[in-house]
């Protein structure tokens, strides 16, 4: 697993520079007098990063920025976020969490945090799916959380869970929602590309979803 020694703290600027002029080659030391970096960003996920004081093992973080104001591109979405799903593979998976989604320790496995404070998870799914291809080679592209034993005996209802499957729908996906067992989500949100943590508050509003590809022909 990969763990950043410290917290690496992106902003609008960085994104910005990142964007027109990033050289994968380019490697920060986050550690004076030490040969440690923010892995996420030497396996080429990320662009430069300033370093804050901290001591604490925590994951590559990027702090919300600005809005995007893009021809096509939903405003919603920011520039770190996007950087993430441009970068992002098939087969790279892309988690957004609720609020009571462990984010910040699940990061620190690898992941790249992303702060989308505020925003539903449902409107992000609807602005994401207007440029994120999902993956058509597997039996599901997206995953929620299921139910515990106890909600299920007392009946609890999901109703965030059809409006992602109304979202689904309307992009032109027609598989059904992969349900994953609680503890297993947690780990396979450990080996995700990114999680957005959502403003998201409705119970079990976690979902994962699996990049696709692009055939050549359809590319500008």
């Amino acid at each position: 697993m990969l763990v950043c020694m410290s917290v690496c703290v992106f902003n609008a600027d960085a994104i910005r520079r990142g964007l027109a002029q990033y050289s994968m080659s380019t490697m920060t030391e986050f550690n004076r007098g030490t040969d440690q970096s923010c892995p996420m960003q030497s396996a080429g996920k990320l662009p430069t990063a300033k370093r804050t004081n901290s001591t604490d093992n925590r994951a590559c973080v990027i702090e919300p920025a600005t809005m995007v104001i893009l021809k096509g591109i939903p405003s919603i979405l920011s520039p770190e976020l996007l950087y993430a799903l441009a970068k992002m593979g098939h087969g790279d998976e892309l988690v957004l969490a609720d609020t009571n989604f462990p984010t910040s320790s699940t990061c620190t496995c690898g992941p790249i945090e992303i702060r989308a404070d505020g925003l539903g998870a449902a409107e992000l799914l609807e602005a994401i799916l207007k440029l994120l291809p999902l993956d058509t080679y597997v039996p599901s592209s997206a995953a929620v959380m299921e139910l515990v034993d106890s909600d299920k005996k007392r009946g609890l209802a999901t109703p965030v869970w059809d409006i992602f499957r109304q979202k689904l729908a309307h992009a032109g996906v027609q598989a059904p929602l992969e349900k994953v067992e609680r503890f297993a989500f947690y780990e396979r949100a450990k080996k995700a590309f990114a999680v957005v943590a959502t403003g998201e508050t409705a119970l079990y509003g976690c979902l994962i979803l699996k990049k696709g590809v692009i055939p050549g022909e359809l590319l500008d």
